[in-house]
């Protein structure tokens, strides 16, 4: 629907506010220009809050269909003056995804199908780790994966908003439609919980990742390209090892 067809590029000098201010003003090919800028970034918050591909595409589109909409209501659309673009497009994405989670239980995935298009966080290994070892190392992400899937809707949602994306507490209270303290106390619920639910899943190490051999773990993030779980599990390890000292 939204990206897929040709249509004049706007100015690329024009920065998100501008771009959004431009198709209130009737230029459609500025809104296109803003569907090439947030859709994957959208897309990849829906992934990260547990949805499938197909859903997490879905809901993209849906989100865009209602960012599209707020043009012919004034009420609804973006205000420079209470923040900035992005906070206001993943307020939007949230609601969504609620309004998906009402609606049904979305799909839960393993690891293997959150690998996403493009670069990886690690490079693969130059020599490849024999069939054990990296089986060893699968078993580790899926594990990862699992204890993820088992934090509540808010939690989950929090470890995105502030280990992914790297928002403060008090930016994720507004997408979120929460208090900052609401924000911490899921985060350090989720930070507690997550290396918990590893230790029961056989994970003793301060650091997970010494239960398996280091370049099979490379190369397994590498052909995954998940770099979500990448930072939730660099996020682990410093948790655990405050826990430890």
């Amino acid at each position: 629907m939204f990206g897929h067809e040709e249509s004049m590029a706007p100015d690329d000098d024009k920065d998100d506010n501008d771009l959004i201010q431009s198709y209130y003003a009737c230029d459609d090919a500025a809104f296109e220009e803003l569907v090439g800028r947030y859709r994957k970034r959208l897309f990849a918050f829906f992934r990260g809050l547990g949805f499938s591909y197909a859903d997490a595409d879905e809901l993209t589109q849906d989100t865009l269909t209602r960012v599209c909409l707020t043009k012919d209501k004034p009420d609804a659309q973006f205000n420079p003056a209470k923040g900035e673009l992005d906070a206001w497009l993943l307020r939007i994405a949230y609601r969504v995804a609620c309004d998906a989670w009402r609606r049904k239980q979305p799909t839960m995935v393993s690891t293997e199908e959150l690998a996403v298009e493009g670069t990886s966080a690690w490079e693969p290994a130059d020599r490849g780790p024999d069939a054990e070892q990296q089986a060893a190392a699968n078993e580790l992400l899926d594990a990862l994966a699992a204890c993820l899937n088992e934090l509540s809707r808010m939690e989950h949602a929090v470890v995105v908003l502030v280990i992914m994306r790297g928002l403060s507490s008090a930016e994720a209270g507004q997408i979120l439609g929460t208090s900052e303290d609401a924000v911490n106390t899921a985060l350090n619920r989720a930070r507690n919980k997550l290396p918990e639910c590893m230790k029961s899943k056989g994970y003793e190490s301060v650091d997970p990742r010494e239960s398996v051999d280091p370049q099979a773990l490379r190369q397994a993030m590498a052909e995954r390209g998940d770099e979500f779980l990448v930072q939730l599990g660099e996020d682990i390890v410093v948790r655990c090892r405050r826990r430890q000292r």
